[in-house]
């Protein structure tokens, strides 16, 4: 690993003495400050004349200078998404051509590089304008650039405000400075804000999660005009509420750029770190954060949910978080949901799980009446922390996690890191041309992302051909079906939640909660359920309990009639059977046979189809 890595550097000092030798400095510079794993900083030898960030001071001083030095300093953290640096470190002294530009000239370039491809942000073209603008306030060529709208109700600055009906709007740039102006005009058709199209709803733990997961999705949403709401689960105020307030402000900044209104951007407002044990362990109990919280709170740029909704904060309470999660959803009524699911953050699982909480108590007290698409999935595995591949000849589609992957292994022994999920029945959502785009500066995904303090080392991660989801079907019939078994808690099997674990502590974390397990002394392991009227059965859906012990033959029994099945073989997550019952309103379920103790169900599901 450690040739590896000086081969790394040493490519690298390569690259950054050919890019000194061709690059010639007359404007501001956007030096590279990461390549290939490789990080790169920077220090000016004529801070005089340029910074260490490459802008140009314009002065006097200048003139006459033909070369300008500089030291890049190339390094290699001890993991590709660690902060924490090796020992290995080079010093390269490179040396810039700097061209001297008189005032005229630096005018026409600071005109010409006012372009709409500059200012459009993520908006396709200047006539469908749906989305934040990407305003320049300096040229690179030592100018002020000032806005001014024609109409500031529908674009103030960069921002946009979408109304009932299409709006035509012109921004006037105006290039000041050194007793020189120049004005340049664009045209643009800010669209209409549909309030009858489809609701999309993306609900994520922390400010980025929602990039990394859905930037495919939300690009889509807002191309078809529908309207797209985010909702954070908690502040990511590990450091402080100061970095919460600053989280916030960037995911407004991030989502206004993406196209979607602050209006429809929220925070539930709990915590990220809790002082004895998360909050997911703990029912009926005031928690405290580690910055001493006890209840939800938003910033000037997020209010929290609680807060919003009712005018005080939520208290840091398991049951809370549930209330807040169905109320988002209930106040909502998304036609669609997307939602994360088990990485290896504890926060990543334990949001997953309440959010299946909160789902199915929004699903049983509509009684059927309300089934939205619910898509789930992962933050990390099929996103942040895959191969970094972007910048490869061929970008890849989304692969499947490894467990020895050096980049994000997974820790479990099943195919995925949620036990009830199977890679074969992933989603597939093909990713917009633009977002393929390896020049980052013209790519919304990564633009996006940017946009989030230290977040271009997942650059080459993140972005694929395709992004996954799995899909989880909110018709199940027996969510409002009366349960009875002759053992075991049947609570379980018509909660919603495909498994779940006694406490949240360390990774690897055990799912070994939330099943329907028969006593060993029950001979009839007899489950049966009641609906509330006659149903159409097209096929039942069992999810097998975690271990090595599972069910493999179980009898259903329906008007008078029995039928066996054969159900598990070895890992399987889940098993559906074909039972095409007609009509009936009762079903007796028996464990016929199984290999090894302690076996039941996690989860049951009956569809019509």
């Amino acid at each position: 690993m450690i040739v590896k890595n000086y081969c790394k550097l040493f490519l690298t000092m390569l690259w950054l003495k050919i890019y000194a030798k061709l690059k010639t400095i007359c404007g501001n510079q956007k030096l590279p400050v990461f390549r290939n794993g490789v990080y790169i900083s920077w220090e000016s030898k004529a801070k005089e004349i340029i910074s260490d960030k490459g802008d140009i001071i314009y002065s006097g001083l200048s003139k006459n200078i033909g070369k300008v030095q500089y030291v890049a300093t190339i390094s290699i953290n001890k993991n590709y998404f660690s902060d924490e640096l090796e020992s290995l470190q080079l010093h390269v002294k490179l040396t810039f051509n700097y061209k001297e530009l008189d005032v005229e000239e630096r005018l026409r370039r600071s005109y010409e590089e006012l372009s709409y491809k500059r200012i459009l942000g993520a908006n396709k073209d200047s006539k469908n304008v749906m989305s934040d603008l990407t305003l320049i306030r300096n040229s690179s060529y030592g100018f002020n650039i000032n806005w001014k709208s024609s109409d500031e109700t529908v674009l103030k600055g960069s921002c946009v405000k979408r109304g009932k009906c299409d709006k035509k709007v012109f921004l006037i740039a105006e290039i000041t400075g050194e007793g020189y102006t120049r004005c340049k005009r664009f045209d643009f058709v800010v669209k209409a804000q549909s309030d009858k199209n489809r609701k999309v709803l993306i609900m994520v733990p922390h400010g980025d999660d929602e990039v990394f997961m859905t930037y495919n999705v939300i690009r889509k949403a807002v191309l078809k005009n529908y309207q797209v709401y985010v909702c954070f689960f908690c502040n990511v105020d590990t450091k402080g509420v100061d970095n919460a307030a600053k989280r916030h402000k960037e995911s407004l900044q991030v989502l206004g750029y993406l196209g979607i209104e602050k209006s429809r951007i929220f925070c539930l407002g709990y915590s990220t770190r809790w002082k004895k044990t998360h909050i997911y362990n703990v029912p009926n109990e005031i928690m405290t954060s580690v910055n001493g919280d006890i209840q939800t709170y938003g910033s000037k740029y997020i209010r929290d949910w609680h807060s919003l909704r009712t005018g005080s904060p939520a208290l840091y309470i398991r049951e809370n978080v549930v209330r807040d999660i169905c109320d988002v959803i209930s106040t909502i009524l998304p036609d669609i949901i997307f939602v994360n699911d088990f990485d290896r953050h504890i926060d990543h699982i334990a949001y997953s799980l309440l959010f299946e909480e909160a789902m199915s108590i929004c699903l049983k007290k509509a009684k059927g009446r309300y089934t939205p698409l619910l898509y789930k999935g992962f933050v990390y595995s099929t996103g942040a922390y895959t191969k970094p591949s972007f910048f490869k000849m061929f970008i890849p589609y989304t692969q499947k996690p490894l467990h020895k992957s050096k980049y994000y292994p997974i820790d479990y022994e099943t195919e995925l890191e949620n036990p009830a999920l199977c890679w074969k029945d992933r989603v597939r959502f093909k990713t917009e041309k633009e977002l393929l785009n390896r020049d980052i500066h013209y790519n919304p995904a990564a633009n996006a992302l940017l946009m989030y303090h230290r977040m271009y080392r997942n650059i080459p991660c993140f972005i694929k051909k395709d992004s996954v989801f799995w899909q989880r079907r909110t018709d199940n019939l027996l969510l409002n079906a009366k349960i009875k078994a002759s053992s075991g808690n049947v609570s379980f099997l018509n909660d919603f939640k495909l498994t779940d674990t006694k406490k949240l502590n360390m990774v690897p974390y055990k799912f070994d909660a939330g099943e329907w397990i028969p006593d060993e002394t029950d001979e009839k392991k007899e489950i049966e359920i009641k609906f509330l009227k006659k149903v159409r059965i097209g096929r039942l859906r069992f999810y097998r309990n975690r271990g090595k012990a599972y069910i493999t033959e179980v009898s259903v029994s329906f008007n008078n009639k029995v039928k066996m099945f054969k159900l598990f073989y070895k890992d399987e997550a889940y098993k559906d059977i074909i039972v095409n019952i007609d009509s009936t309103d009762k079903l007796t379920i028996n464990v016929i046979s199984r290999k090894g103790k302690r076996t039941g169900f996690t989860e049951i599901e009956a569809y019509n189809k």
